[in-house]
């Protein structure tokens, strides 16, 4: 019976994981299909999903449905390989700023906002890249760097950057008196030099505070999704109360595969516990050396991530070098 114990279950998987799937990137699909087709390009046909009666419920090695979700990323990738051939470039460049035009704008926290920009064609940003912002202030020009959270496609020539504004900053006064929908900002990238090689290392320890968030999330998503990819997650991250916690509904998503975990770490939130939520792991203190200890168990197989502010930075990578994780295996943002 235990055999088919395990179809059972593995059945109404594989059937929540084909809803899932065909109703975010198999609808976009077909409806880029569709309107391909008019313009007499033609894109592969969908896999034929496996019947019941296909399944011999037999616990095979490589049952058909395996092969089903193996077919269908071929041919999503397929898809997305001649729709991108067709798709029109962007001038976005790292030599030169591009004026962007804000789509949309959503506040997210009480001094955090999403906004989204059309770049007017596909630019490739690779998990870990950034852009580079242009504004003036006053009488000068002032720059800063943010990573995309969300980046174009071969549908859709958008791109979303998270950022917290600050009463005393500069460039965060310069956005909070300007930019609305249909503000135009110059950007120009992406830059970063940022690889992940599969296997290579045995853990990634990502470490951010607040907006230093934003790199983590992609990179993640890349080696989670990555069924090859055996590569081990932890995230610590550090915000000052619960309710300040970016991206909680991402990092809940991350946290449904197998190598994936995280650990809250609240500065500055005395009702922690009656704002949890169910499988949250969190504490009401700092990220200190031994946390970093207990989850860099080997340095030499290990890397570390880390993103937040300068002093955050500075603290962590202290911690860093009192536990031994050698320079190379340490990326900062």
């Amino acid at each position: 019976m235990r055999p088919l114990k395990i179809k059972f279950l593995w059945s109404a998987v594989f059937a929540l994981f084909t809803q899932r799937y065909s109703t975010v990137t198999l609808t976009r699909l077909f409806s880029q299909k569709n309107s391909m087709d008019d313009k007499n390009i033609k894109l592969p046909s969908r896999p034929q999903s496996p019947s019941d009666e296909d399944c011999c419920n037999s616990a095979c090695e490589l049952c058909v449905k395996d092969i089903y979700q193996q077919e269908l990323k071929i041919w999503e990738a397929e898809c997305e390989r001649m729709l991108l051939k067709e798709a029109p470039a962007s001038t976005l460049n790292p030599s030169s700023y591009t004026q962007c035009k804000i789509t949309q704008v959503k506040q997210i926290t009480h001094n955090t906002k999403l906004f989204t920009f059309d770049c007017r064609g596909y630019v490739k940003i690779l998990p870990g890249q950034h852009m580079i912002l242009r504004e003036r202030a006053g009488s000068v020009n002032v720059t800063r760097q943010y990573t995309p959270i969300v980046v174009p496609t071969s549908s859709n020539f958008t791109f979303t950057v998270m950022i917290k504004l600050y009463e005393e900053g500069i460039m965060s006064q310069a956005i909070a008196q300007r930019w609305c929908v249909d503000y135009e900002a110059e950007w120009r990238g992406p830059y970063g030099l940022f690889l992940h090689d599969e296997n290579r290392y045995m853990k990634y320890v990502m470490v951010a505070a607040g907006t230093g968030i934003a790199p983590m999330l992609r990179i993640a998503s890349q080696i989670v999704e990555n069924e090859n990819d055996i590569t081990t997650i932890k995230l610590l991250y550090g915000c000052c109360t619960y309710d300040q916690i970016l991206r909680k509904e991402t990092i809940k998503m991350l946290c449904q595969h197998w190598n994936f975990s995280c650990k809250y770490f609240l500065s500055d939130d005395d009702e922690l516990e009656k704002k949890l939520a169910y499988g949250d792991n969190a504490v009401s203190r700092r990220i200190m050396v031994d946390d970093l200890r207990n989850e860099i168990v080997k340095p030499a197989s290990t890397r570390v991530l880390v993103c937040g502010t300068r002093q955050f930075d500075s603290s962590i990578l202290g911690f860093l070098s009192e536990i031994g994780v050698p320079p190379d295996n340490i990326h900062k943002f």
